[in-house]
Parts: C-alpha cells; structure tokens; sequence
C-alpha cells in the first residue's frame, strides 16, 4: 500500500516488488538523492506507481542471507521465489522443492512440483541467477547449487 508523492488515489497497480525496493521508491517518490557507499540492490517502482501502469519485476525473491559455517543451516526460513504464475521455495517441509501454481492456488496449498519439472527447473534457475546478481556470498551460493542438483 502506498499513497502521497503523487501517486494517484484509488488506482490498484499489481506489480511484482521486493523489500529491498522500498528504499529507493521512497526516495524517488521524496525527490531524496543519497550516494550509498555500495549500490542498493532494489530498484524503485516510483514511475509504475505514479502512472498507474507498467511493469516493475519479473521476478521477487524473499528470504536472507546466512552465514554458513558447516553447509546449509539445519533450522532456517527459506527463500521463496515468485513470478506472475509460479511460486518455489527450493527446500519445502520434507526437505524438497516446492512449487506452486498460483495463479491457481494463490495460498500456495498445493505443491505441484512433481507434475510441472521443465518449471521447476526453470525457478530454481531464477532463484540462483538471483543469488548471483545480489552478491551472494560465494559459498552460500554454492551450497544452494550443491543442494538443488
């Protein structure tokens, strides 16, 4: 939800966006301008919020990046990766990947995984190429590698 800066009222704008794009959104909608020491890695949606239109996002991933002493850590909150259509999390309750159509099932209740590989596949690509693109830290990167293969 957001409103002021002007952004028009009453206008729904369904976009994909991450936390780490808030930040620049709200400077761009405050006409701040800050020179961060290291680039930010969320883009702002300030433009698609003002015209009411437009794309931002073809992908969002949540989830954090973890310090890894001894591989993946036993007890963690794992990321999940989502497009217009498809949900994954790379490691689900039974310790498998999950996906989920959602335009189908918006909740993210039924794991499709097993009928829908060429997708799967397909996310945990974006999910990686995401790691990558947002300096995740080299042996982070590779344990999530070692464990989706």
């Amino acid at each position: 939800l957001m409103a002021g800066g002007g952004i028009p009222c009453g206008n729904r704008l369904d976009l994909i966006a991450q936390p780490t794009d808030l930040l620049p959104t709200l400077m761009d909608l405050a006409g701040a301008h800050f020179a961060p020491p290291a680039p930010f890695h969320g883009k702002s949606f300030a433009k698609a919020l003002k015209s009411g239109t437009g794309r931002h996002r073809d992908v969002a991933v949540s989830g954090r990046f973890m310090k890894l002493d001894q591989g993946m850590p036993e007890c963690h909150c794992p990321p999940f990766v989502a497009t217009d259509d498809w949900g994954y999390a790379p490691v689900g309750v039974d310790g498998k990947p999950e996906l989920y159509a959602l335009n189908e099932d918006p909740l993210a209740e039924n794991n499709v995984a097993g009928d829908n590989g060429d997708v799967l596949k397909e996310m945990q690509g974006l999910f990686l190429e995401h790691l990558k693109q947002n300096d995740g830290a080299e042996d982070y990167v590779q344990a999530w590698e070692k464990l989706l293969r």
